[in-house]
């Protein structure tokens, strides 16, 4: 546990959800106000594909701003703490999935999870 910075990773962590979270917020009122208001937003997000890749594209830049974050903070093992900000990225796909409400397939449930520590490193 020496390399690990604590707060390093879970100010990261808390910084990539939070700006994921404002992110998404933002995407669903554009889609609000873009497609007229007898759509469910849900029905919108699972007829247009292009909306949820934005959504994972974005999320993925998400986790690129917590690594930088956490790998700033710490100044030591930067890869390992950028990588580690990824866990609450983590947890809440995980959470996501078995809540058993998403339509999407498994593959694509499953490839933001695995793909979250490699773009907070990248970060």
């Amino acid at each position: 546990m020496g390399g690990i910075s604590v707060k390093g990773v879970l100010v990261g962590a808390i910084v990539g959800t939070v700006a994921s979270l404002f992110i998404s917020a933002l995407i669903a009122v554009l889609v609000l106000v873009i497609f007229p208001a007898t759509h469910k937003p849900r029905e919108v997000f699972d007829s247009h594909g292009f909306l949820a890749l934005v959504m994972v594209v974005s999320g993925l830049g998400c986790c690129v701003l917590a690594g930088f974050t956490a790998a700033s903070l710490s100044r030591h093992n930067e890869l390992l703490n950028g990588g580690l900000s990824a866990f609450l990225c983590i947890l809440l796909g995980i959470l996501e999935m078995s809540g058993g409400k998403n339509t999407h397939p498994v593959l694509v449930q499953l490839l933001p999870i695995v793909a979250a520590p490699a773009f907070a490193i990248l970060g």
